[in-house]
């Protein structure tokens, strides 16, 4: 005993503490090729999620107006008088709340109703939430063929409030052979995991309202208008002589 506090004495009892933390900190010490030092990214094993865009459900340019609206110029605030001021309690209130929600610009009030820049969207939903009517829904971003409609009124009032509105008239539903296209509530709505995008509801539509991918712009044969030009020529050297 009397030995052991000759060498406490000897090198200070702080030197001796830091030589036993120092030891124990060693002994748990991992080796160099631990897997906590090098680990390896495993692959996820969750699906992918689908890319999605906004997409509003109304196409009421031409809808019939109650008054004209004066005051805060939101779509919730307009609302709130006497349910907007279009006769359709089911139209875009065409204020711009969503466009003022989304972060990346791509909504714009076009004749008084969104309209959503599908380049431009990310499908955060943003758009969604804050609509009053709840007409944005999220879509797969490759649908072609959509609804622009919201309206769940009988067809015969359908015909007074909008001339652009579903008026749940069947012929959509009657043209698909797919089986994509159902009418709930006089109004008509598509599959998209069903449809193939053939296009024949759009055609089939009275109103209009069935939403169809942009044409592709022919691009210009150079080979072909030179031998247009050249065909016109011979022709007019031929009547001249």
């Amino acid at each position: 005993m009397s030995y052991f506090l000759s060498i406490l004495s000897a090198v200070g009892v702080s030197a001796l503490l830091a030589f036993l933390i120092g030891a124990a900190g060693a002994s748990e010490a991992k080796p160099a090729n631990d897997t906590d030092v090098c680990q390896l990214e495993l692959p996820s094993n969750e699906p992918e999620k689908e890319k999605l865009r906004a997409f509003v459900r109304c196409s009421g340019h031409d809808a019939e107006y109650k008054y004209t609206y004066v005051g805060a110029r939101d779509c919730f605030s307009a609302g709130l008088l006497a349910g907007g001021s279009k006769a359709c309690e089911f139209s875009c209130l065409g204020l711009g709340s969503c466009a003022a929600a989304c972060p990346h610009g791509a909504i714009s009030v076009v004749s008084g109703v969104a309209e959503v820049d599908m380049e431009k969207c990310d499908g955060c939903g943003k758009c969604v939430n804050i609509c009053p009517r709840g007409i944005i829904a999220l879509i797969p971003f490759g649908s072609e063929y959509n609804v622009r409609c919201s309206n769940r009124s009988l067809g015969s009032l359908a015909r007074k409030i909008c001339e652009d509105g579903c008026i749940g008239c069947h012929a959509c539903e009657k043209t698909c052979k797919h089986g994509a296209i159902e009418i709930v509530e006089s109004l008509a709505y598509i599959d998209s995991s069903k449809c193939t995008s053939c296009g024949e509801c759009a055609e089939a539509c009275p109103r209009g309202i069935i939403t169809a991918p942009p044409a592709e712009e022919e691009e210009f044969d150079e080979t072909e208008y030179f031998k247009l030009s050249v065909d016109a020529e011979d022709t007019e050297d031929a009547v001249s002589q």
